[in-house]
């Protein structure tokens, strides 16, 4: 049987309550932790496109062919693969996408790592909200 991923859409912002639905367009979201995940999804509910969170890099993935997101906001211990992992293998598969890091442990290697893989930024938590929502808000108007 084909493992069916962990995924949880915001749809405050107009996104489509069926969560198989295409993901061009759309914010993604990887972060393990269900509360972090969640209280992230609210806060970036606001912003033009929707929000898509999945639990680990393997259940991106096994989506990402359905659209080019917008942005990839992902946390870099994930179980499985890392979120450097995950960001190699999505820019890899030709999906040239912004990425945002987070992560609860920063050193200078996470952030030599992060500038090389040509994340645009790398947010330790906790990180200030403010600061995400601004930076994806530039994004998203770059866009249009």
């Amino acid at each position: 049987m084909a493992h069916r991923p962990t995924i949880e859409t915001d749809t405050s912002s107009g996104a489509s309550p069926d969560a198989t639905g295409p993901l061009s367009g759309s914010i993604c979201l990887v972060e393990p932790d269900p509360g972090v995940r969640s209280a992230l999804l609210a806060l970036l509910g606001g912003l033009s496109a929707p929000v898509v969170g999945f639990e680990n890099g393997e259940d991106l993935l096994f989506r990402l062919e359905e659209g080019r997101p917008v942005c990839l906001i992902t946390e870099l211990v994930l179980p499985g693969m890392s979120g450097f992992d995950l960001a190699h293998v999505v820019r890899k598969r030709g999906f040239h996408v912004p990425v945002i890091g987070l992560t609860g442990r920063a050193s200078r290697a996470r952030f030599a790592e992060a500038t090389r893989l040509g994340f645009l930024d790398l947010l330790e938590k906790p990180f200030v909200d403010r600061s995400l929502v601004k930076q994806l808000e530039t994004l998203l108007e770059s866009e249009i």
